[in-house]
């Protein structure tokens, strides 16, 4: 929709701003009704009128600039250049590839997404993931613009410093990505995050859940245990085989996927729920 629009230009950047509304059109050119609706709309016929009126190579987020000066000072203060950027768009995560390699030519910058879901989306494959954690470990990469796929089981050692494009709603996220650095000394974490954009919201719903997951913590009274638990020892068997990276990866899919089953599984009236309750803790 153009809400979906509106939210990539205020928290991404313009350019996926239009390839959103180019993915619109394609549609509509398929006679997707819905999409029809839309181009056919005023709203859309202002914006691009607005689009042919200017010239859009003179914009950019006010993010860019930000990454670019948070690089510039993990570089020069901390002597730091193993950096991990986090997107949640694959398109945004090749943009800022670019711009990154533009900006700072000595540096070697790769990106990591996941493999692909869709016919048009090209993603990495496993071999190709495994690959480019090896020269990211090794040295040979000095800055990695990932998706979520790098948020959890990966060993990615030596990570000084963790930029935040954008917040996640989730507090497991958020935590998952902030442990990719500091793990052998100081390290640093940035959240970027636009003023009166969707991100706002985001990130006071993944820091009120996480400060009600440490309370909870903290006064573990909270929690209403039960006092006796009858049930035979557990008796955990040592691995016999390290896990290895590739079957780290083909977890995440396979749990991703899982995670969507169970999405569309649920009726209409707990999503609802679910949504009326995050509407009310943003209005707060």
């Amino acid at each position: 929709s153009l809400l979906h629009a509106k939210d990539l230009l205020e928290s991404q950047n313009i350019t996926l701003f239009l390839k959103f509304l180019e993915k619109i059109e394609w549609k509509s050119d398929q006679d997707i009704l819905s999409a029809k609706r839309i181009v056919n709309s005023e709203h859309f016929k202002f914006i691009k009128n607005n689009l042919l009126q200017n010239n859009i190579n003179d914009y950019s987020h006010p993010k860019i600039e930000k990454l670019f000066s948070i690089i510039t000072e993990e570089i020069e203060d901390y002597r730091n250049n193993k950096i991990i950027v986090f997107t949640q768009y694959r398109a945004m995560a090749e943009l800022l590839k670019n711009l990154i390699e533009e900006r700072f030519e000595s540096l070697r910058v790769e990106k990591f997404i996941g493999q692909s879901t869709k016919p048009e989306d090209f993603g990495f494959s496993q071999d190709k993931q495994i690959e480019i954690i090896k020269q990211f470990k090794k040295g040979a990469l000095d800055v990695l613009v990932a998706t979520s796929v790098a948020e959890e089981g990966l060993d990615i050692p030596n990570v000084d410093a963790i930029i935040f494009y954008e917040p996640v709603p989730s507090e497991i996220r958020l935590i998952q990505r902030r442990g990719r650095t500091g793990r052998y000394r100081p390290g640093r974490c940035y959240l970027l995050i636009a003023r009166q954009s969707i991100d706002v919201p985001f990130y006071k719903a993944a820091e009120r859940k996480e400060s009600t997951m440490n309370s909870i913590l903290l006064d573990s009274k909270q929690l209403n245990l039960c006092d006796v638990v009858n049930r035979e020892q557990i008796n955990f068997k040592a691995a016999s085989n390290k896990i290895s990276e590739f079957d780290l990866i083909k977890n995440y899919k396979e749990r991703r996927k899982r995670e969507k089953q169970l999405l569309a599984s649920r009726s209409i009236e707990e999503i609802i729920t679910e949504l009326d309750n995050f509407d009310r803790f943003v209005l707060e």
